[in-house]
Order: C-alpha cells, then sequence, then structure tokens
C-alpha cells in the first residue's frame, strides 16, 4: 500500500513537474499549476505525514485554496504540541 501511493505521488509529480510554479506560505513549500480550464495546488505536509491537493476555477481561488489549508495544518500542529506539553 505504501509502495503504491509513492508511486502514486511520483506520477502527480511528473505531471506538474514541467509547469507548476513553486511558492511558499508561513515556511510550507507548495506548488500550483493550470491545465485547460482549472487550477490546481498540492503541498506536502510539513511533517511529512501526507499531503492535500485541491482543484478550482482560477489561480487566484488555488492560491486561497492552498493558504488556509497550510494554516489550518500549522493550527493543528500548534494545538497538538500545547496539550503534549501541558500533558508532560
Amino acid at each position: 500500500m505504501e509502495a503504491e501511493r509513492r508511486i502514486r505521488f511520483a506520477e502527480v509529480k511528473a505531471v506538474i513537474a514541467g509547469s507548476c510554479n513553486r511558492k511558499r506560505h508561513l515556511g510550507v513549500d507548495f506548488v500550483i499549476w493550470s491545465r485547460e480550464s482549472a487550477w490546481f495546488w498540492l503541498l506536502i505536509h510539513p511533517r511529512g505525514k501526507g499531503g492535500m491537493i485541491g482543484a478550482t476555477t482560477n489561480e487566484v481561488r488555488a492560491m486561497r485554496e492552498v493558504c488556509l489549508s497550510i494554516e489550518a495544518i500549522l493550527a493543528v500542529s500548534v494545538t497538538r504540541s500545547s496539550q503534549e506539553t501541558a500533558i508532560n
């Protein structure tokens, strides 16, 4: 199963490699690209435990979605760190 996921991710990376635009928000890298009339975004979880991909109708929405996703991921990470510190 894990090998299959790696293969799929490698395929996604290969498809976007030639036409992607790398960006960064709050220290997290992501890529954004378009195909025909759709815009896509891809980010890898900063802790290396998965990632997210999204699709929308235009570049502005894609940027907004990926930035909100990054902020949500980072907020969860901060909350978990705070909870772990409080327990210890």
